[in-house]
């Protein structure tokens, strides 16, 4: 039975609330929105819109920028969107904010999940105290999150080699799905 709540679905089997992998962020989300003033929610619910990022950033100076977040295990990141990505790990009640050139680069020496590209889609595993990517990501106590998300943006933006093979990398792949389907045979698409 699927039940709305304001705008979360929610889904009960057995009375027992069932949350899909699209809605694990929320919590998250909240908590930047509450706890940074020039971060809210995405309101553009369109396929094409949410691609973009769960929340966005509007700057004083009239700046926006989108933003990624991620709960506890920050699976299908997709580093050739070259956005920041905030992640709140709550068992260890600790904060982590990638910058997207430092996504890419972390990304360039692994395998992607769900597909071969590690820059279309990656599994980055939960973070944890030992890892140095997962060092560089974390919050200190005595720092800002929304200054820190928003330093993410600017150090991705000065990283113009980074940004410059995010955006072709992300071409590539478009061009390839549709050169993919244009090349499917007309006899196999008869039904």
């Amino acid at each position: 039975m699927l039940i709305q709540d304001g705008s979360r679905h929610l889904q009960f089997i057995y009375g027992v609330e069932m949350t899909g992998i699209t809605r694990q962020g929320d919590s998250t989300e909240k908590k930047i929105e509450e706890m940074c003033p020039l971060i809210s929610e995405n309101e553009d619910k369109s396929a094409q819109g949410k691609a973009k990022g769960d929340l966005i950033c509007k700057l004083p100076d009239g700046r926006k920028f989108y933003v990624e977040s991620k709960k506890t295990t920050w699976n299908q990141t997709r580093p050739n969107k070259y956005i920041v990505c905030v992640g709140y790990h709550h068992k260890l009640d600790k904060w982590y904010v990638a910058p997207p050139h430092r996504l890419m680069y972390y990304a360039s020496s692994r395998r992607g999940q769900h597909t071969p590209d590690p820059f279309q889609c990656i599994g980055f595993g939960t973070p944890n105290s030992t890892h140095a990517m997962w060092k560089e990501f974390l919050v200190q106590p005595n720092e800002n999150l929304q200054d820190k998300i928003i330093q993410a943006y600017e150090q991705g933006e000065k990283n113009i080699g980074w940004k410059r093979y995010a955006s072709q990398a992300k071409k590539l792949h478009e061009n390839l799905a549709e050169q993919l389907k244009n090349e499917i045979p007309k006899e196999l698409l008869k039904g």
